[in-house]
């Protein structure tokens, strides 16, 4: 193979061993924005995931992972102990995947950003984060602007704000 692009439409049964490979290799960073790489591709990269030591940065930004996909990738945080920065923006993530990214967040002890610009989270997502910042102590930047979170989900989060040390 002389070029190969992953901008789009990546080919699912390629991409595990795509995945394979890259984590084998020493790779701090790792940009998969735009590839609508969608929930089945989230399952395989939570897989890698889990085992990998060394990768630190990932963007999966514009990739239409949904709910099922965070999922799959909250379970991975909850034992991930190298991801420190973590871009899901633009993914359609709603109050059921702020639930999911705020339990992981309550274990989870190496993320220090989480990107979460653009979804549809909203009230009830916030209270999730806010909950989870009460527990958790490393997390230094949660981006959630462009979302739908109004006054009560602000007025949660500026709460558990006060007591974030």
């Amino acid at each position: 193979m002389h070029y190969a692009t992953t901008r789009y439409n990546i080919v699912f049964y390629l991409f595990s061993s795509l995945l394979t490979w890259i984590f084998a290799q020493k790779l701090i960073a790792l940009d998969l924005r735009g590839n609508n790489i969608g929930s089945h591709g989230a399952q395989h990269l939570a897989k890698a995931l889990i085992n990998n030591k060394i990768l630190s940065i990932m963007n999966l930004e514009m990739n239409q992972i949904r709910n099922e996909g965070i999922k799959y990738l909250s379970d991975a945080l909850y034992e991930n102990t190298t991801l420190t920065t973590l871009n899901l923006s633009s993914n359609e993530i709603d109050d059921d995947g702020a639930l999911y990214l705020a339990n992981a967040l309550v274990n989870n002890r190496t993320l220090t950003k989480l990107d979460l610009i653009q979804n549809q989270i909203g009230d009830e997502g916030a209270h999730y984060f806010a909950n989870a910042l009460t527990k958790n102590t490393t997390l230094t930047i949660l981006n959630i602007h462009s979302n739908r979170i109004g006054n009560q989900g602000a007025n949660n989060l500026a709460d558990a704000l006060k007591n974030y040390t």
